[in-house]
């Protein structure tokens, strides 16, 4: 919201579809989605309802852009059912894809940031003081490995032991490394 752009025209309504949404009994549809958001990262701070909401916004506003082309152009009603479902699709495909790219940044960086926490706690530093260094000293603030790092830190600052920060950690980033 900070950064400005088209998200914030959107949110208002979509807070507003969102509550309308939070009422449908679907719980497990909920519990797939938030674990799908979990995984993108937090995506936007989004909820559950958040996300339906904005599929279905989609849905609808590509669904208006496709009557008005075929009013337009007469391009069927084939293919504006397809823009519909596509509309609807756009949020699934934007937190599937941060999702990849979050997984490709742990996959690729934690091998480095294991040997890095490693060296520093051979090095006399105790497990947290070793995460602190090697976030200290990362140069990309946006990369996954970092704020997962960071996340781990706030954990343990929180009173969660090493096991459950860690645990939270394979469960936010379920990939193979």
């Amino acid at each position: 919201l900070d950064e400005g752009g088209p998200f914030n025209a959107i949110e208002p309504s979509m807070r507003w579809l969102a509550a309308r949404i939070a009422v449908l009994p679907i719980e497990g549809m909920r519990d797939n989605i938030n674990t799908m958001i979990r995984h993108g990262g937090e995506y936007l701070g989004l909820t559950a309802d958040e996300y339906l909401a904005l599929s279905v916004m989609g849905s609808l506003s590509f669904l208006g852009v496709g009557l008005a082309l075929d009013a337009y152009a007469q391009i069927g009603g084939i293919f504006v059912l397809m823009l519909a479902a596509f509309g609807g699709l756009m949020p699934h495909l934007q937190v599937t894809g941060e999702i990849e790219r979050r997984f490709k940044q742990v996959n690729r960086g934690l091998p480095h940031t294991i040997d890095l926490v490693a060296l520093t706690m051979s090095a006399g530093l105790d497990f947290p003081g070793a995460m602190r260094q090697v976030t200290e000293k990362t140069a990309d603030r946006r990369d996954a490995i970092y704020e997962e790092l960071n996340r781990i830190l706030q954990e343990l600052e929180l009173g969660r032991t090493r096991k459950q920060a860690l645990l939270a950690f394979a469960d936010r980033c379920p990939t193979e490394a």
